[in-house]
């Protein structure tokens, strides 16, 4: 019953009393009268139930819309629903079930891609353990990598005693991500601030190691060639 009444259009405010005395607890009944009475008259012409729930002190909570705002709101659905056809190329009753489908597919991918980027991570950690002679850096920056991957890098070379510049990009905010550095006490000491100075990075060093937010990865490319040239000069 609720959920029926619910959908209806009420063009009047005669039905529009109706209607609340069927659903609201007697005494709540004067205060939605005295609240519908005072509407301009221009609002009466059309009234939108949207939903009622129980509110405090035994009262009931009414959701609704009047006058223009019914049009407005029912111009904006079709506006909404019209973009989404065009999105999904299907017709409106099916667009749940495919925005299901997408969800569910959207999961298995992303699954996926993650069990690829654990391999890879480990491909990577056995290449730098076996590499003859083992490299004093390791730079890795990689737009497709996630923190995830980058952590399980590190993690992973911890005990190589080599110098570390991790970074991953956050999809949602270009040129943002997860910075990992990590190494010996002398390298960090000597790029660890030049580093974070140029991707006007926040975090701390924490028992060798940096981990936090770069905002500037842009000037990746510049902490690659402060790197290099570190390690060329010793």
């Amino acid at each position: 019953m609720g959920h029926a009444l619910s959908e209806q259009w009420l063009t009047s405010y005669e039905d529009t009393k109706n209607w609340i005395d069927l659903w609201i607890a007697s005494k709540d009944k004067e205060f939605i009268r005295l609240g519908i009475r005072t509407l301009p008259e221009r609002w009466k012409k059309v009234i939108k139930l949207l939903s009622a729930e129980p509110g405090k002190k035994g009262k009931t909570n009414l959701r609704f819309l009047v006058g223009n705002r019914v049009t407005k709101t029912l111009q904006k659905m079709l506006d909404r629903e019209k973009a989404m056809t065009a999105l999904l190329k299907n017709e409106p009753s099916k667009h749940e079930e495919l925005v299901q489908k997408l969800q569910k597919n959207l999961k298995i991918t992303n699954k996926n891609l993650q069990n690829v980027l654990t391999e890879l991570s480990q491909y990577e950690i056995e290449h730098i353990k076996k590499a003859t002679p083992k490299p004093k850096y390791l730079y890795m920056f990689k737009k497709e990598a996630t923190p995830d991957f980058i952590r399980a890098v590190c993690k992973g070379l911890e005990d190589e005693n080599i110098f570390m510049f991790l970074a991953a990009e956050d999809p949602e905010k270009p040129n943002e991500g997860q910075l990992i550095i990590q190494g010996p006490k002398e390298y960090c000491g000597a790029l660890g601030g030049q580093i974070i100075e140029l991707l006007k990075a926040k975090g701390a060093f924490k028992n060798g190691k940096f981990q936090g937010k770069a905002t500037e990865l842009t000037a990746a490319p510049k902490c690659k060639k402060l790197i290099k040239t570190y390690f060329d000069s010793m």
